[in-house]
């Protein structure tokens, strides 16, 4: 009986190895994805410390002109605005990895459930196959045995 399911299990292996391999480059891509945004978050929050750190500068400077000061503050204000976004964004980023991290581990733990299955059942196949010939040869022996000579 075991010997039928062999086939089968072995098709229901390559689905699930299909499945775990497209889950797996999701995750890579998502992982991706974060590193990218990430890089982006960074780079936006440094603009806006750089701007900062120059408005401040102005500040202190001996005389202030507060039209470049206000064109300053704004400029400021939409590099922080910028840098939110782009923090909202590696957020939403490091969910979707996370999302893709358990489809991935859900799907592995699929095909290893399947993998040990089959090599369950090929121990069976083969201990009812060795004893079957076991028992043919004991029977040819036996046969071999009880003819007169």
């Amino acid at each position: 009986m075991s010997g039928r399911k062999l086939p089968a299990l072995g098709a229901l292996i390559r689905w699930r190895d299909l499945a775990e391999t497209r889950a797996a480059d999701a995750f890579r891509s998502s992982n991706d994805e974060v590193r990218r945004a990430r890089e982006h978050s960074d780079s936006a929050r440094g603009k806006a410390m750089e701007i900062q750190r120059r408005r401040g500068e102005m500040l202190v400077a001996a005389c202030i002109d507060i039209t470049q000061l206000q064109y300053a503050a704004d400029i400021e204000e939409r590099a922080w605005s910028d840098a939110l976004a782009q923090r909202a964004e590696l957020q939403a980023a490091e969910q979707a990895r996370e999302a893709a991290q358990a489809v991935y581990v859900d799907a592995r733990a699929q095909t290893r459930v399947v993998e040990a299955r089959h090599e369950r059942l090929s121990a069976i196949e083969c201990d009812r196959q060795e004893k079957a010939t076991f028992d043919r040869m004991a029977d040819l022996y036996a046969a071999t045995r009880s003819t007169p000579r």
